[in-house]
């Protein structure tokens, strides 16, 4: 195609003209960069924009992954520039990779080189100040042998001490920075030959336009092997009580394109998710036929039957294992978000963490115990729900500057409300004081066993200032008439049925600061003599 009709925009590898271009086509060598992604549980809507000057019939798209979805693809442009065919070509070793192969390594490479330049510099230049400290050694020595009372210098002297025992200080530590950087280009150059031997395809597209105006096309397609996952970062300040909720993401990407400075939304949305209504079938009953008896097959009969298939978990081996876990967005409204800065994310899976927002909730500091499980007392921080959609994900816990854990599955989703553990308060005692319990029998035939269980516990504020206390305590609870609980507690409890768990009881109060509180409980279970009691 004459150069004076075609305009070819795009990527075009060098030493391989793209299909239909004769030997005086134009080529350019600038790379359709992608301008914005969208990134899916397990996938990614990707778009690509060039600009159009008037006359343009080609727009080349190259060194797109091999694994887009040729069914997503679609081309958008103005009125001014009208869409015609859409061709996919195939790019492979034999056609030429090196033109398509970059990745997050390579760009680490080159800044390892640059730092290793770096130091050889620093180093080169110590080497110069240490041969110029050497030569004013010789210089301070006269033709007789007689050395220079330095000390005729003054304050000179102990700055050129100082400079010089620096100077060889230097050579040891620009020699191992050397040898460490040098390492991690040789781990970096071995992952780049891996990829460019995992990533051996490559697609190009080719859309034919009419330009009349200047104007731009984009291509927008759908890739796999890329995804996004949520995570969380509470930070609780204990002397306020302020708590913020920090939502962020998880992302990474696998189809070998480098995507650069590029505008990207994260949604909640499966795009491939099977999205049919499932109709019901006509139900019909009736009287089956009376089954034939089987006929006689001789041995030689199963030589000649069909091989089995595969099993389902070997036909599965070949595929790829997704880059996160998509089940943390079941059953959540489809949703969008926005992030703040261009992004830069490689091809190679490298997963990198990006901050949606930070968000300041109203919450509630109290100190709950459950004493007969552990003497010890744990920050816990109260809030409703806030709006939107929270799939679950890793929480990560700060309090007070410092981290003191993670949740690694956190559920924001579930309930009106949500409680979130600060680890433990180690300034609230917890004491369990000895009780008396006992089991007794009565009556010879068809009597009835007793147990009574007692508990008693001891809690003491050792906090300056008073705090909002919670004891929680699992109670007996009669599943069958044939067994009788009685259940005292003192004080009285405030709650029985606590977040809706059968006689799961929770005593609440405000605490003063260095005051003590007692609470006891007192359970009597009577049973059947020869009944097999459980729970006991």
């Amino acid at each position: 195609m004459r150069a004076a009709v075609s305009c070819v925009l795009g990527l075009v590898l060098a030493g391989a003209a793209a299909p239909g271009h004769g030997a005086d086509s134009t080529e350019r060598t600038e790379r359709v960069a992608v301008t914005a992604v969208t990134l899916y549980p397990g996938s990614a809507s990707v778009e690509r924009t060039a600009q159009v000057t008037p006359g343009t019939t080609e727009v080349v798209f190259a060194c797109l992954s091999a694994g887009l979805d040729a069914q997503t693809l679609r081309a958008l442009a103005p009125p001014e520039v009208r869409i015609g065919e859409i061709r996919i070509n195939k790019v492979t070793a034999s056609t030429g990779l090196d033109g398509c192969r970059h990745t997050g390594v390579d760009d680490r490479i080159r800044s390892l080189e640059d730092e290793k330049a770096a130091v050889a510099a620093d180093q080169e230049a110590n080497e110069v100040l240490a041969a110029y400290l050497k030569s004013l050694k010789g210089a301070a020595e006269d033709r007789n042998g007689a050395v220079t009372d330095l000390r005729s210098l003054g304050a000179s002297s102990e700055a050129l001490r100082r400079t010089a025992e620096q100077t060889f200080r230097k050579r040891q530590a620009f020699a191992r920075r050397i040898e460490e950087l040098d390492r991690q280009l040789a781990e970096a150059v071995d992952e780049r030959e891996r990829l460019n031997t995992k990533n051996q395809n490559y697609e190009t597209v080719v859309v034919h336009v009419r330009a009349e105006r200047p104007g731009e096309v984009r291509l927008i397609y759908q890739v796999n092997q890329a995804g996004w996952t949520p995570t969380y970062r509470a930070q609780l300040d204990t002397a306020s009580g302020a708590l913020t909720i920090e939502r962020g993401a998880l992302i990474a990407q696998a189809s070998g394109e480098a995507w650069s400075g590029v505008r990207m939304k994260l949604s909640t949305a499966q795009p491939r998710a099977n999205i049919a209504i499932v109709a019901p079938q006509s139900w019909q009953v009736g009287i089956a036929a009376p089954v034939a008896a089987k006929a006689y097959a001789p041995s030689g009969a199963a030589m000649l039957a069909a091989p089995a298939p595969a099993p389902a978990a070997s036909r599965a081996q070949a595929a790829t294992e997704p880059l996160f876990e998509a089940s943390a967005f079941q059953g959540v409204y489809a949703t969008e978000y926005t992030v703040a800065s261009p992004v830069t994310l490689p091809g190679d899976a490298q997963r990198l963490a990006v901050v949606l927002e930070r968000q300041p909730v109203t919450a509630k500091l109290t100190v709950r115990v459950v004493p007969r499980e552990e003497a010890a007392a744990y920050l816990v921080v109260e809030s409703e729900r806030q709006p939107g959609v929270w799939p679950r994900g890793q929480l990560v816990l700060v309090r007070d500057g410092a981290v003191v854990g993670s949740l690694p599955s956190w559920s924001p989703e579930d309930g009106d409300h949500f409680s979130i553990p600060f680890g433990r308060d180690d300034l609230v005692r917890v004491t369990s004081l000895p009780k008396s319990n006992f089991n007794a029998t009565s009556g010879l035939f068809g009597g009835r066993i007793e147990r009574r269980i007692g508990n008693d516990y001891e809690l003491q504020n050792l906090h300056t200032a008073p705090i909002a206390l919670e004891v929680l305590e699992a109670s007996p609870v009669s599943t069958d008439e044939q067994v009788e609980v009685k259940r005292v507690f003192e004080p009285p409890v405030s709650v029985d049925g606590w977040n809706d768990r059968p006689g799961v009881v929770a005593w609440r109060q405000q605490l003063a600061a260095q005051g003590k509180a007692h609470f006891e409980s007192e359970y009597t279970i009577k049973a059947p003599k020869d009944a097999r009691v459980t729970g006991f």
